[in-house]
């Protein structure tokens, strides 16, 4: 099949695509996508060009051709049809006017006309600090594609004064954006501006936008314009068209399709989601699309995967020779720790910690980022990196890195573990005659931190009736070859007391394990104390205050502790706050309470703005929290709740924000975000450098 055989017969597709078709919506973020002036594949090119026109009026001018001209589902181009009402959604020329907080914009579409041509106009009267471009948009939904198809974007637009607007094509199966929120100068003259672009793949109801609201994120090349950054001035559009461009040769074959979301020990199809396509052979296939696994150190088990994030590389080619490849992950989540990489010890290819990013605004921004092993001089309180030591919040003492249990019932032991009255409660319901005291645990796991030295560790406890318990204390070298404490016994009374157990390091560690053992014990020592008169008891234990100390006042001494540090070394005061920003990008969610919790302190004492922003799932679809930070150490804690757990591509980011805090204060709503007025405003756009360390994301109920 020749090339205009193939162009007519994949018109023939597209049409009868669009006539199968269903709209869809995206909603927008508080930021920019991260390749906001350019395409999103390398195969896509983007350019726009401008040629001004000799006359100050444009009139309409009807073909002299008796064939009917293909729109590609642009309607109504030459605005010269009024029943195209601006309603959003609505066939045709629609509007979105993003008139709720923290949007704060007043705009209206309309039909204006001039000598006898008509045109379509978009008029801004008010906008808040939070507005941007996407807030007011000129768009029609219904413009179908298809792929590796050339096509050009051509449009007439003037404004009051000059200014920028941003031109997108997106969704309606389009694998990308092949035009991606470009930016166009526009002058107070007509204009005719032409968008050179290829279809990455079929689109079907895809969605042509104008974004007409003021900029904040100008490319440079514009950003120093007079005029140009934040306009709102009156657009003018008229004459918009699109038509096919030249013929492509021989593309080779395209795979597409997002980051896969899984469930840790369920299995996942590595091919999932994704669609392979060529141009020419059609008979192209999933079955010949190559899987390499290119993530550093374990490698995805897909019949059982372990929690992780992996990075894999797909390979495809034609007949031709042509190869095709695409990068994505796959990210396996935990359902009782959502965050991967807690511990920042692992890395991703943008050389921050596996699953994080930065992003700042160049006018307005300006931060760098590091990640290493750090000392720091912890206080008692995060010594050990004890997690609800004081069980003073609700636990599940299920497995992860806080409190969990481990009960053989195998070996006859049966119990349960409550939290009554802000204390652990271990109860034994039955024995069998070989159970002994490891048969019963009560573990903080996997996650215990400390620095060379020498220390205590502290609890308190009382019993049903007087008996004794183990303590252990074990694991990445913390003492050698042997345990720092090694299933220590020690007797308890009836009454609440408070225990010490003395005990060293030989090394910082980062990975320790603390256990209390409540079984039946047979092996009781009667050496320096007798304590055989205790052997195989029982009785309920309950547990509380769990910390370690320094040895004394004069002893700390600092702990290596992998950490990111944040150095904002520009805030600009009329700024926004997600102008400075690193997060945690897409992790799904279940459904379910979970305790976020992370340790920070700043070199200069300052509020840091944590934000929960994406696709649905909790009560508040998006959620924020002011911290306040000191020069030592902090633990922070903030519960969040899912309703339902995520599907498809839900996911959330775990952000940071640290640009501009000038929209909250006294007498300011804050952009919506229900801060309190007195926690953060603008005196806080202090630039120092952040520490963040000891993530956790724990569901508890």
């Amino acid at each position: 099949m020749n090339k205009k055989n193939l162009i007519l017969f994949s018109t023939i597709v597209a049409l009868f695509l669009a006539a199968c078709g269903s709209s869809s919506v995206e909603e927008s973020s508080s930021t920019p996508s991260s390749s906001a002036t350019t395409s999103e594949t390398s195969s896509i090119t983007t350019s726009v060009s401008s040629s001004s026109s000799s006359e100050s009026s444009v009139s309409s001018e009807s073909s002299s051709s008796e064939e009917p001209v293909e729109t590609w589902g642009l309607v109504n181009g030459d605005f010269e049809d009024e029943t195209d009402d601006f309603t959003f959604q609505s066939t045709g020329w629609n509007a979105f006017i993003g008139t709720l907080d923290p949007d704060q914009i007043e705009a209206t579409a309309s039909y204006k006309t001039e000598g006898d041509n008509q045109y379509g106009a978009l008029t801004t009267t008010a906008i808040g600090d939070a507005t941007q471009w996407w807030h007011a948009q000129l768009r029609q939904n219904g413009i179908f594609l298809y792929q590796n198809g050339a096509y050009i974007l051509s449009f007439k637009v003037r404004a009051a004064t000059a200014r920028t607007i941003r031109v997108t094509l997106k969704d309606g199966g389009l694998s990308s954006r092949p035009i991606n929120e470009v930016p166009v100068e526009v002058s107070t003259a007509w204009e005719t501006k032409t968008i050179n672009f290829i279809a990455p793949s079929d689109g079907v109801n895809s969605e042509l936008q104008f974004g007409i609201g003021p900029d904040s994120f100008l490319p440079n090349d514009l950003k120093d314009i007079p005029g140009y950054a934040r306009s709102y001035a009156e657009v003018h559009l008229d004459d918009v068209m699109i038509e096919l461009g030249e013929p492509l040769p021989n593309q080779a074959p395209t795979i597409s399709g997002g980051d896969l979301l899984g469930k840790a020990g369920e299995a996942v199809l590595i091919k999932g989601g994704l669609t392979v396509r060529d141009d020419y052979d059609k008979n192209i296939a999933l079955a010949d699309v190559t899987a390499l696994d290119l993530t550093n150190g374990a490698k995805l088990d897909a019949t059982s995967p372990s929690a992780g994030i992996y990075s894999f590389l797909y390979t495809v080619t034609d007949s031709e020779g042509l190869l095709g490849t695409h990068l994505r992950q796959i990210i396996i989540t935990d359902e009782n720790q959502l965050l991967i990489n807690a511990n920042l010890t692992q890395f991703g290819p943008n050389g921050m910690p596996l699953g994080w990013a930065k992003w700042y605004e160049d006018n307005n921004g300006g931060l760098g980022v590091s990640t290493g092993v750090r000392p720091h001089l912890l206080p008692e309180a995060l010594l050990g990196n004890i997690q609800n030591g004081d069980f003073a919040k609700s636990e599940s003492f299920e497995s992860g890195r806080g409190w969990s249990t481990f009960i053989s019932t195998v070996d006859g032991m049966n119990a349960t573990v409550a939290r009554t009255d802000e204390a652990a409660v271990f109860t034994t319901t039955s024995i069998a005659a070989g159970t002994e005291f490891w048969h019963g645990q009560l573990i903080h796991g996997g996650n215990i931190r400390l620095p060379k030295g020498n220390f205590k560790l502290e609890f308190k406890a009382k019993a049903a009736e007087a008996r004794t318990i183990r303590v252990a204390l074990e694991g990445d070298g913390i003492a050698g070859d042997v345990r720092a404490i090694n299933e220590l016994p020690v007797l308890l009374s009836t009454n609440w007391e408070t225990y010490t157990i003395d005990f060293s390091t030989v090394k910082h560690v980062n990975a320790s394990t603390l256990r209390f053992f409540f079984g039946p014990d047979s092996f009781l020592p009667t050496e320096p104390v007798d304590l055989t008169a205790y052997a195989r008891n029982t009785a309920t234990v309950y547990l509380d205050d769990v910390t370690f100390r320094y040895e004394d006042a004069e002893s700390p001494v600092a702990t290596l502790v992998p950490t990111m540090a944040v150095d904002l070394w520009r805030i600009v005061d009329e700024g926004m706050p997600w102008e400075n920003q690193v997060k945690y990008e897409r992790f799904p969610f279940y459904a379910g309470t979970y305790r976020l919790q992370f340790s920070a302190y700043s070199e200069i004492a300052r509020p840091l703005l944590m934000a929960m922003e994406g696709n649905g799932g909790v009560a508040d679809p998006n959620v924020y929290k002011a911290f306040e930070l000191d020069t030592t150490a902090q633990r922070f804690s903030h519960d969040v709740t899912f309703l339902a757990a995520s599907s498809g591509t839900n996911t959330k980011n775990l952000q940071f924000f640290m640009g501009s805090y000038r929209t909250f204060g006294t007498g300011l709503d804050g952009l919506g975000w229900g801060i309190p007025e007195d926690s953060i405003n603008a005196s806080d756009n202090i630039e120092t450098t952040i520490y963040l360390f000891d993530f956790s994301f724990v569901k508890v109920a």
